[in-house]
């Protein structure tokens, strides 16, 4: 939505919107199980999805 808006660097606003739903995901799944329950590859891979998946969508936009 924001690379609509700003019309340049699309890929770079979907970085960004990809690192807030990471952050986001992390926050919700430490207060729902009250402490850190993942491993570090989980972690890892969950992070590249997040901002891949950002990236790629903010491409496409």
């Amino acid at each position: 939505m924001a690379g609509k808006i700003v019309r340049k660097d699309k890929y770079l606003w979907g970085v960004i919107t990809g690192l807030a739903y990471y952050v986001l995901l992390l926050t919700v799944s430490v207060m729902a199980k009250g402490g850190w329950d993942m491993s570090a590859a989980h972690a890892v891979t969950t992070f590249f999805m997040c901002t891949g998946g950002g990236t790629l969508g903010g491409m496409l936009s």
